[in-house]
């Protein structure tokens, strides 16, 4: 798995992606161009994706929860199967979009919405294809999620006055 992005790096992508979302091709702008030092928004972008995509399929496959040589086990089985060779393609396809990218707005907004995407896609389509107790381990792994405030899905809250708003989520539920 991918090294962990640093706050300020994490802030970037996830404003990014907020962006890109929202198709605010200024503020996507913005935030490509970044500052001196930085490293290419659509490469941060494909790097945290990554990330979630990975952390998502260890738990809705349940691997998370295993210890020790249980772990170890699943993880060989999920390495042999198709879910780990579909996911490999797509994430060397987005890191390679992300390396062509550079400081392309339009591609690196295409780039964040795909990663979107993916998220999601790993988070429906995994249970799919594993079952119905990757199902059950789905709505689980939602609700744990939900109680962390951790997902990608979780409503963004907009501060207005001296009250917080919340607004639409990106799988498309609003949270008054």
């Amino acid at each position: 798995m991918s090294p962990e992005l640093t706050s300020d790096q994490g802030m970037r992508v996830v404003a990014a992606l907020e962006a890109a979302w929202a198709d605010d091709s200024d503020a996507l702008a913005a935030l490509v161009r970044g500052g001196h030092g930085e490293r290419a928004l659509a490469v941060l972008v494909a790097q945290y994706g990554a990330s979630r995509v990975q952390s998502m399929l260890l738990v809705v496959t349940g691997i998370a929860d295993l210890e020790g040589a249980d772990q170890q086990q699943a993880l060989a089985q999920l390495r042999e199967g198709l879910v780990s060779h579909m996911t490999t393609v797509a994430l060397s396809m987005m890191s390679g979009w992300a390396r062509s990218a550079g400081d392309d707005v339009q591609a690196t907004g295409d780039l964040a919405r795909h990663v979107l995407q993916a998220i999601l896609t790993a988070y429906v389509l995994v249970p799919c294809l594993l079952g119905r107790d990757a199902l059950v381990q789905a709505d689980q792994a939602d609700r744990s999620i939900s109680e962390i405030g951790a997902g990608i899905g979780d409503a963004a809250v907009e501060e207005q006055g001296d009250e917080a708003v919340r607004v639409s989520s990106p799988a498309g539920t609003s949270h008054a």
